[in-house]
């Protein structure tokens, strides 16, 4: 977890305990079907071997995912909040109903069109009263792509969600 935010460590170890427990499942899954495990013996039937091989497979990739994939996300986000200088804007927040709500940022800013990301859920308890209205924030932009990795408001930080890719208003 060196070298992330530390807003973002929450975030990273949830990332890294979900995938280390899908990536042990799969794992299982795959070496049942080599009899690798203690106490089975029998060979599965067809479909069923099929069924493993599949949800092992699946559970692989999305390990795969979980732990490196976002890691990087992560950790590229916090280099870009460290060496990237911020873009003024416009940024209104709303809020998707759901348990938990789903936070989306809307950034304006001279020059870009209208973008809406969707943002991890912020420590802020004041983000109640930011929302429905235009508030200034600095976008964090990520050079090689354009895209905003953070929003800075009020001294705090606003992350975007994985893999960070903006609807337009």
């Amino acid at each position: 977890m060196f070298g992330i935010q530390r807003d973002l460590r929450t975030y990273t170890l949830l990332a890294d305990v979900f995938g280390i427990l899908c990536g042990v499942i799969g794992a299982g899954l795959i070496a049942s079907l080599f009899n690798l495990l203690p106490g089975e013996q029998i060979l599965p039937d067809p479909i069923e071997r099929l069924a493993r091989l599949g949800f092992g497979a699946i559970l692989l990739v999305v390990a795969y995912y979980l732990i490196v994939g976002l890691l990087r996300w992560y950790r590229h986000s916090t280099w870009v909040v460290k060496n990237a200088l911020p873009r003024d804007g416009q940024l209104t927040i709303t809020s998707a109903e759901g348990d938990p709500p789903t936070y989306y940022a809307t950034l304006t800013a001279s020059g870009f069109a209208a973008q809406r990301y969707g943002i991890l859920p912020p420590r802020m308890d004041t983000l109640c009263d930011l929302a429905e209205r235009a508030i200034p924030a600095r976008a964090y932009v990520d050079p090689q792509t354009g895209l905003a990795v953070a929003f800075d408001i009020h001294s705090e930080m606003l992350w975007v969600m994985p893999p960070g890719k903006p609807d337009t208003v």
